[in-house]
């Protein structure tokens, strides 16, 4: 569950991957809205599934999203993902994410391996679909920051699959979007001072 200051202020809401799974579906369902969430706390994992899963992947030690990849494997290295209802975690969100082209292109590195990782084991709509949202949320939130990131990652998307999502903001930023496109509606945004 996610809170923003205080840990009394979180919510569990239930989603599809509330449910003992195979692992690809687990994997697919996860990232079905292009963001999926792997970090540390949500897993015990059997000593013969890390042995399988190798080494933290030392290249992306200081990538944003490290976990995601490490976590990948190891869910690929499983036949199934078992949910424990009972079990609770506790997620601080909202501190504010960094916005240095470093930040986007160890993303975008994260997210090129959990690609490939998974693609090499089911290449399917289901899959390509959740890598094309995730190359989109990138793109979303390093555009205008970094823009070749950006460009690369709508890239990717695009060869991957055509579903297309919106970037979140307000309601201005919706109205905004919708009349100017939301690459310059981003960067009227950043330039009013609204990262």
């Amino acid at each position: 569950g996610r809170f923003y200051s205080d840990a009394g202020e979180t919510t569990f809401v239930p989603d599809k991957t509330w449910t003992d799974l195979d692992a690809l579906d687990w994997l697919a369902l996860s990232r079905e809205d292009g963001i999926g969430m792997m970090y540390p706390a949500l897993w015990l994992i059997p000593r013969g599934i890390t042995d399988r899963t190798g080494p933290w992947n030392e290249a992306v030690s200081t990538a944003p999203g490290e976990d995601a990849e490490y976590f990948t494997r190891a869910v690929l290295a499983a036949r199934r993902v078992l949910f424990c209802p009972g079990a609770r975690t506790y997620y601080r969100s909202g501190i504010g994410g960094a916005s240095s082209r470093k930040h986007f292109r160890s993303q975008a590195m994260v997210i090129d391996l959990c690609q490939r990782n998974t693609l090499a084991v089911e290449n399917s709509p289901r899959m390509r679909k959740g890598f094309a949202k995730a190359w989109q949320h990138l793109a979303h939130s390093c555009y205008p920051y970094d823009r070749g990131v950006a460009l690369k990652a709508l890239r990717r998307a695009e060869a991957l699959d055509p579903v297309e999502i919106r970037p979140g903001g307000g309601p201005v930023f919706h109205v905004l979007s919708a009349v100017v496109g939301w690459k310059l509606a981003r960067r009227l945004q950043v330039w009013s001072g609204r990262p």
